[in-house]
């Protein structure tokens, strides 16, 4: 028997849609929500603290938050095509946090960052991590509220997933970058090998 089970996380994060006819091409922010549902069957391991579980809730926002809601929080989520995305505006950014004693986080996509982009984004990467820690279930259905009003369902199949793996959405070679890692990048490229 096949059971469902469904987990909530919540995040913070800005973005902007640039090609939007309206004001969502500005920068702003929203608190998402993040409903992901997998299923699997119960674990019947007598002794085992899963006994009786599909997986325990706690394990699965484990691997919502180190997947998606830590590094996506309190973060800018930027298209890659941007016209934003630009060595000036992040020099603006990293000048202005500096000298207020700031920080921030910037998230490259390849996709532009609607809510409809990054629940697929979010499913797919869900599913690969879920597949590398090795536990066994799979999502059937994932929500992403952008506002109480407003959100995207993704219904993954298997055949989806398969594509997922080999022709990542937009072409996209890794998920995301943050800036420290654009910048150790830039610095090993820089030092040659």
């Amino acid at each position: 028997m096949t059971i469902e089970i469904t987990r909530r996380i919540e995040f913070d994060a800005a973005h902007r849609i640039p090609d939007h006819r309206s004001k969502c091409r500005m920068l702003h922010g929203h608190r998402y929500i993040l409903d992901v549902t997998a299923k699997g069957g119960v674990i019947n391991d007598p002794g085992s603290s899963n006994h009786g579980m599909v997986i325990d809730f706690t394990d699965l926002k484990n691997v919502m938050m180190d997947t998606i809601g830590t590094p996506w929080d309190h973060a800018l989520l930027m298209w890659n095509e941007d016209p934003l995305n630009c060595d000036a505006f992040h020099s603006i950014l990293d000048e202005a946090c500096a000298s207020a004693g700031a920080e921030h986080k910037t998230v490259i996509l390849t996709n532009v960052p609607t809510v409809e982009n990054l629940a697929q984004i979010a499913c797919a990467m869900l599913q690969d991590e879920l597949d590398v820690c090795g536990i066994s279930l799979r999502i059937s259905h994932l929500r992403l509220y952008e506002t109480p009003n407003c959100w995207a369902d993704v219904y993954p199949t298997d055949d989806a997933h398969q594509r997922t793996h080999t022709q990542p959405i937009g072409a996209l070679q890794e998920w995301m970058k943050s800036d420290e890692e654009m910048l150790t990048r830039k610095l090993h490229e820089e030092e040659g090998p």
